[in-house]
Order: C-alpha cells, then structure tokens, then sequence
C-alpha cells in the first residue's frame, strides 16, 4: 500500500458544492437557481444561435426529403435520368432558401 505523499495518480480534492466549479472559458461560477451565466443578453444570444441552427437544418432537410422523394418517383417511373430528382432537390433548396430569408427578415 502506498503512502498519500506517493502515490502516482493522486485524486482530485474534495469540492465544497456547485459554487466551486469554474468553466474551462475562467469565467465566473454558476450562482444557484441562475440557468445562463451571461444573464438574459447571453440567453438571447443563445436563442437567436438556436433559431439560425434550425434554419440551416431546414434547408438541409428540405434538400434531402425532396430530392429523395424525386429520386423514388423516378425509380418507380423507370426514367433513365433523374429529371424528377434534380428537380426535388432545386425545389428543396428553394424552400429552404425561403425559410431562410423570412427567418432572417423576422430576426432584423
């Protein structure tokens, strides 16, 4: 058995509770019952990001599920070049684009 002065890997002190943790940024501790440490501008900001996210999603979604929609028709049609496909996938895009821009005129 080793002594605590020699030992290798040593473990890590005991902490007292939640106010003892520091963030890998240095920022302040969590006070308890606050949810965002940045208070109610950094909450927005985080909102304002998450809505943007979703944005980008949608584009991506609305790309994917039609143009694969497009590309099932054709398979089913048996056309030897995916017409219906590539218009899936412009039609998608569009749409995305769309939502884009009335979320971004809806954000300003």
């Amino acid at each position: 058995m080793t002594s605590p002065q020699n030992d290798p890997n040593p473990s890590p002190p005991d902490t007292d509770g939640p106010n003892d943790f520091k963030s890998p940024r240095g920022s302040k501790p969590r006070e308890e019952g606050k949810k965002w440490e940045g208070g109610q501008d950094s909450f927005q900001q985080r909102r304002l990001m998450m809505r943007l996210a979703s944005a980008g999603f949608e584009l991506a979604s609305f790309s994917l599920i039609l143009g694969g929609l497009g590309y099932a028709i054709d398979q089913w049609a048996g056309n030897q070049t995916p017409y219906i496909a590539i218009v899936g996938l412009l039609l998608g895009f569009s749409l995305g684009f769309y939502r884009l821009i009335i979320l971004a005129n809806q954000l300003s």
